[in-house]
């Protein structure tokens, strides 16, 4: 046994730890700065909120707090709000998007943002889950493009494909709760249809896969399949698209990076 190897017994935040001091006995101690991912330990980002993995492309902070327009914090496609109100809070830069779920949505001024093989990351806050909604949509005509939607029941899924052949790449069944904010990661790869989704740092996976695979789109849609279809009631906060799939550290990091995790 090594001096100083950890043994951890819990995988809350602030966790019991016993550390190897060489004796024949273990001291009791605290271990801060680390967070479960995957069942594995991984370290998590000390520089506050902000420090994400850097492979990000886009990010849209939603801290405005006033107006219509959301700037683009990383890659430069800013986006529109409509109908839309701003809510305050622990959320990125103090403030994030508010939407009633009936006739309100983002539209990103660019299309096709979704690399084929990479990483979404969004927080979101649903104030009802008894009806089918779409948290995004990269799309085109009709039913084209790349979508992740809440079945309105117990499944959230991305559907890729076009209106003819569409098929999912992978769900989550976690037990989503009303007026509760959660951090949804998900690593992607279109081509083969595949993902991996994560809870708030937690691996919460399920196989979908068939359809075939279409990336094409016109439009990028936040809160909304498109304008009054699949619409979602709640607040969202800081997405993100990444280039890459994301490490355990870097799942960490990214929600770690959020005001209230």
């Amino acid at each position: 046994m090594t001096d100083g190897l950890s043994r951890f017994t819990s995988d809350r935040r602030t966790r019991e730890e016993s550390s190897w001091t060489g004796e024949e006995d273990w001291a009791a101690g605290t271990a801060e700065n680390v967070d479960v991912v995957d069942g594995n330990l991984v370290s998590r980002s000390t520089g506050g909120a902000g420090d994400i993995p850097d492979s990000a492309i886009y990010r849209w902070k939603f801290d405005e707090g006033v107006g219509t327009f959301a700037d683009a914090d990383v890659g430069g496609m800013d986006c529109s709000t409509s109908g839309t109100s701003w809510v305050g809070g622990d959320w990125q830069g103090g403030y994030a998007l508010s939407y009633d779920g009936q006739d309100d949505y983002t539209e990103i001024n660019g299309s096709n943002l979704l690399p084929d093989v990479g990483a979404v990351g969004l927080t979101f806050e649903a104030s009802d889950l008894s009806n089918p909604f779409a948290l995004f949509h990269d799309g085109g005509a009709g039913e084209d493009g790349t979508k992740m939607v809440w079945d309105g029941d117990s499944n959230l899924f991305i559907d890729v494909g076009n209106l003819s052949d569409f098929g999912g790449i992978g769900y989550t069944d976690f037990d989503f709760s009303t007026n509760t904010k959660y951090r949804v990661l998900v690593n992607y790869d279109i081509p083969n249809r595949d993902s991996t989704w994560y809870i708030n740092t937690q691996n919460d996976t399920h196989d979908r896969a068939n359809g075939t695979a279409n990336t094409a789109g016109d439009y990028f849609y936040i809160a909304a399949k498109t304008p009054g279809t699949s619409q979602f009631p709640g607040v969202i906060d800081d997405f993100i698209i990444y280039s890459e799939q994301l490490t355990a550290d870097e799942i960490g990091s990214d929600y770690t990076a959020q005001p209230w995790s």
